[in-house]
């Protein structure tokens, strides 16, 4: 899909032959999206490719701003996940986000793979060559991988503990609820028991942990 490239920031337009090139090299089942996050509102300046239905001047989804706000310019890049449409469809995804010179993100490289067809494949293999492993390999991510991105920013946050959970008291869990409060980790639905999960206590464990230090700051 062609646009005007004098319209989009020059940093971003040097990915755009590349957005090309790779669409056209995986196919019809291939999205290359590029947003510049000047205009979130209607963030996506270029397309090649069409597998999710949006178009040119479409707005920045929920889990790049999500990404944008826990990390800011910070912000990793999230490769090789899967996602499901709203119509059912999964995708294979990566996000890579793009710098200029400051070091400041100002768009992101976005690419979509329908799996449809290899699931169609798959499932007509089975069929004709059944395995005993009937496990089901692709995940259940909402639209967007907000799961997946609530996974990694527990992951990271744990990392900088030297100790594992295990050996881990009271005092540490708490700071692990701190930084993942100021992170907004908790405005996502089901974060508490992810967490809880995560550090070995009860949901109800989360809660007294935020209660105790809500009230501290006030």
């Amino acid at each position: 899909m062609s646009q005007a490239l004098n319209s989009i920031h020059p940093k971003l337009a040097q990915y755009v032959p590349f957005a090309d090139a790779l669409a056209e090299t995986l196919g019809a089942s291939c999205e290359i999206a590029i947003h510049e996050f000047s205009h979130p509102e209607s963030s996506v300046v270029y397309l090649a490719g069409n597998v999710v239905g949006r178009q040119i001047g479409s707005p920045i989804t929920e889990p790049l701003q999500l990404q944008l706000q826990l990390y800011g310019d910070n912000v990793p890049n999230i490769c090789n996940f899967t996602r499901r449409l709203k119509d059912g469809r999964n995708t294979k995804c990566s996000n890579i986000f793009i710098r200029d010179e400051q070091g400041k993100v100002i768009g992101c490289f976005c690419i979509n793979y329908d799996l449809s067809l290899i699931e169609a494949m798959k499932k007509f293999t089975e069929e004709w060559i059944p395995h005993e492993d009937k496990t089901e390999n692709l995940s259940e991510e909402k639209y967007g991988g907000i799961s997946h991105i609530l996974e990694q920013i527990i992951s990271d946050t744990l990392s900088r503990y030297s100790k594992p959970v295990s050996l881990m008291q009271k005092e540490h869990k708490l700071k692990i609820v701190e930084v993942l409060d100021e992170k907004g980790v908790f405005l996502i639905k089901g974060a508490v028991d992810d967490v809880a999960n995560a550090i070995g206590v009860s949901r109800y464990s989360v809660y007294n942990y935020l209660d105790e230090i809500r009230a501290a700051k006030k």
